[in-house]
């Protein structure tokens, strides 16, 4: 039997949307501050909402740009690149260039849990 290259789009994006919602229940609440900056700016503090493996959420007075790498320190790690996917408002959304380790996502959440 031959196989039909659009069973595995199929077989792809069920997968990606099972990941995707997999993600979202791993978004933990936080109450803390972190250092950002974007390519041309100096560091200043944001608010972290909340975070998941893969990225998180941010709250600032300050306008942000979509089109430029984002830098933020976590606290006890070094910087790590990111890039910002959606805003409303004074919220925003990032990703992070490589997803943190289990490990690493766990101890953020301890340290900084709501």
């Amino acid at each position: 039997m031959l196989h039909d290259p659009r069973e595995n789009q199929r077989f792809r994006r069920n997968m990606t949307g099972s990941l995707e919602r997999r993600q979202s229940r791993n978004r933990a609440p936080l109450n803390t501050y972190a250092e950002f900056k974007q390519q041309g700016t100096g560091y200043f503090k944001v608010r972290l909402l909340d975070l998941s493996p893969t990225g998180f959420r941010l709250l600032t007075v300050g306008q942000l740009h979509l089109d430029r790498t984002l830098y933020v320190k976590l606290p006890g790690l070094a910087p790590l690149k990111g890039s910002i996917k959606w805003h409303k408002g004074s919220e925003y959304g990032c990703a992070f260039e490589q997803g943190l380790h289990d490990s690493v996502f766990d101890h953020i959440v301890r340290l900084c849990r709501v």
